[in-house]
């Protein structure tokens, strides 16, 4: 697996992805992680997948808005 950061709205984004070609976007809730895709997001990418699964707002290393305010 690899890792990647994107900035977004003044925030910085990581997450986990795997290969290459059309995306499959893995997303988690509570109290998951992207490192509940860890088995799947190899298998996504040998078929032919870019499989991504990013840290959701408020997990680590993901960051917060400073003001606390996740609606936007």
């Amino acid at each position: 697996l690899d890792t990647w950061t994107a900035r977004a709205n003044g925030l910085d984004f990581h997450g986990l992805t795997a290969g290459d070609g059309p995306l499959a976007l893995c997303l988690h809730g509570f109290p998951d992680s992207p490192w509940t895709y860890r088995h799947l997001l190899p298998e996504l990418a040998r078929a032919g997948y870019r499989a991504v699964a990013p840290f959701m707002r408020g997990y680590a290393p993901t960051g917060i808005p400073a003001d606390g305010d996740f609606s936007t």
